[in-house]
């Protein structure tokens, strides 16, 4: 009860957005709605007002989703004694742009940005290891990705319920843009969970890919989510066995490393 106390004072004082985060936000959310929308602007003809209003659908779709995500992120990251600030990655965004150009509109390439955090001096004493710590800058970072799966769950519920496309626009949205995160790149969840923790990134990268593209088939949530899970673990099982007991090399041996030998 104490810690949840101490999160909802971070939260009144730290949660609020800051004028470069909008900025960054609208940047991302202008790129990305015009990308899931550049094949709405009518059909076999040009309609310019047919295509304003599919960007502004999607825009809205995204901006819900950025808002989502990087609103998790900001109260896991206050729990762990961190401030996290969004932060649009403008190359990625002017690659996102080309690569739906260059393809027109038959391939999305989302990548909107990611997070910074700051460490939170007064809030952080007494914790292991006091100072910015990368495995947990990088588990803060997934919680948004997290975070867009479970919308992705979500509405594919209400999306059995009443079928609508606006509906099956933000579930497919929510896969594609969370697989996107996962991709080992510094902006993104996938570079920082990478360097954070290999093995958690495996599991991570697993869980999102393989749980994203059946949440895009007719199978039952259940056994998708169960699905999911199970071979993400297998992966994270054989990625061990196969690489990670390789690499490692610990105080006490392991892999290639020396083993630590009894003194007589």
């Amino acid at each position: 009860m104490q810690r949840w106390v101490d999160v909802q004072g971070k939260i009144k004082q730290y949660f609020s957005f800051k004028k470069k985060e909008l900025r960054d936000i609208l940047a991302s959310v202008v790129v990305l709605s015009f990308i899931i929308s550049f094949t709405q602007w009518g059909g076999d003809y040009f309609s310019f007002t047919s295509g304003v209003f599919n960007w502004f659908n999607s825009a809205i779709i995204v901006l819900f989703v950025l808002l989502a995500t990087n609103s998790v992120q900001r109260i896991v990251g206050l729990y762990m004694g961190y401030e996290v600030e969004y932060q649009a990655w403008m190359t990625g965004l002017v690659i996102s742009l080309l690569a739906v150009f260059l393809s027109r509109g038959t391939v999305w390439v989302l990548f909107p940005g990611g997070i910074i955090v700051h460490h939170l001096s007064a809030h952080r004493v007494g914790h292991h290891r006091y100072g910015l710590d990368y495995y947990k800058y990088s588990l803060i970072s997934f919680s948004g990705t997290l975070a867009a799966l479970f919308l992705a769950i979500v509405f594919r519920l209400i999306g059995a319920i009443s079928s609508s496309k606006l509906v099956d626009s933000l579930v497919f949205f929510c896969v594609v843009y969370a697989i996107y995160d996962m991709l080992p790149l510094p902006a993104l969840t996938g570079g920082k969970l990478f360097f954070g923790s290999r093995m958690m990134y495996v599991f991570g990268a697993s869980l999102v890919i393989i749980t994203g593209a059946l949440l895009l088939t007719d199978l039952n949530i259940f056994l998708i989510l169960c699905l999911g899970i199970s071979l993400a673990i297998i992966c994270w099982v054989l990625y061990y066995i196969g690489v990670e007991r390789f690499l490692w090399k610990g105080p006490y041996g392991g892999g290639y490393a020396p083993k630590w030998s009894k003194k007589k």
